[in-house]
This record gives C-alpha cells, sequence and structure tokens, in this order.
C-alpha cells in the first residue's frame, strides 16, 4: 500500500534528522531524513540552522515524501520499521 502524507514532527539536532510521519492504510511509519539530505535537494547550501529546518522541510517535503514512499516500497526500512532518508538516496543535481 503506498504511503500518505502524515504529520511533520521537528529537527532532532543532536541526531541531525528531522523528523516526520508517513500512513499506510491505519499504521503511522515514522520517518526521518538527514540535514544533510535536504541539503543536498538544495544543491548543497549549508546555511540552515535548527530553527529553520522546519522551513526547509516545507519546502522540500512533496520530494522527500516520494524518496520515503520508494524506501518503504522497497523495504529499505530500519529494524525499528523507520523510513530513514540519507543524501545518497538523493542523485546528485
Amino acid at each position: 500500500m503506498p504511503l500518505e502524507r502524515g504529520s511533520p514532527i521537528g529537527y532532532d539536532a543532536r541526531l541531525m534528522v528531522f523528523r516526520f510521519s508517513m500512513v499506510s492504510g491505519s499504521e503511522v511509519i515514522s520517518c526521518e531524513v538527514s540535514g544533510s539530505a535536504m541539503d543536498r535537494l538544495e544543491r548543497g547550501i549549508r546555511r540552515y540552522r535548527a530553527p529553520d529546518r522546519l522551513n526547509q522541510f516545507l519546502r522540500l517535503r512533496d520530494r522527500i515524501e516520494v524518496a520515503a514512499g520508494y524506501l518503504w516500497d522497497a523495504g529499505d526500512v530500519s529494524p525499528d520499521n523507520k523510513v530513514r532518508i540519507f543524501g545518497k538516496h538523493f542523485r546528485d543535481r
């Protein structure tokens, strides 16, 4: 079943990931995208601080969620059933 949009959760500065959820049927899927992955989507710009990551995520949300869907469909999830997106999941632009 394809993933559907969930909710933004927030930036974890300690792990340097933005957390968000996606939904598969009635199941809520925890997802994370690294700050470096979001920076890669914006062509390597690295000027974002923790308070700016929500706006960056919202700008890039469609592309991030597509990547999460591909990883989920491929079964590429962590042992705790999270979808984790890193810079390597986006081709260089």
